[in-house]
């Protein structure tokens, strides 16, 4: 079921809290189905998850937007970034040559985004991290970047 979950995430990511509760869910369930527990005591399925070691769905859609501009800034994706996302210029100490400039659109929706939300949330990478070239090692990066962050 993950798999249909994931499909689109890199563009397609709710922003909207019910929503995101709403996907959550379904993988809330499935740690009861793959625990075989079924009890309904606070705490339980939080406690399940922790088990598992899974990610919540929302760090690993967050993690596939990362790593489709990562393969799109190193040409790896047939993804191109629009003219109007520039790179950031001035150097300041926490200047990163893969660093862009945000986007600040007044419409919701766009203001939650492919473009602008990835690059808010690149931004925020340490730059040991924007460094990584391979794709892969990337995604490790950032597996670990999500321990820190929670």
């Amino acid at each position: 079921m993950r798999l249909h979950l994931e499909y689109a995430s890199p563009v397609w990511d709710p922003w909207i809290d019910k929503h995101i509760k709403q996907i959550e869910h379904v993988q809330r369930r499935a740690a009861w189905f793959v625990k075989n527990c079924w009890q309904r005591t606070p705490g339980t399925v939080s406690n399940l998850l922790n088990d598992l070691e899974w990610p919540s769905l929302q760090n690993r859609r967050k993690s596939a937007h990362l790593t489709l501009l990562h393969k799109a800034i190193h040409g790896e994706s047939g993804l191109e970034i629009p003219c109007y996302i520039k790179r950031r210029t001035c150097q300041l100490r926490s200047f990163h040559k893969d660093k862009f400039i945000e986007l600040t659109p007044n419409i919701e929706s766009y203001r939650n985004s492919f473009y602008c939300r990835t690059i808010r949330e690149w931004n925020a990478l340490p730059n040991d991290v924007l460094d990584i070239e391979k794709s892969q090692l990337f995604k490790n990066a950032l597996r670990l970047e999500w321990w820190h962050f929670n």
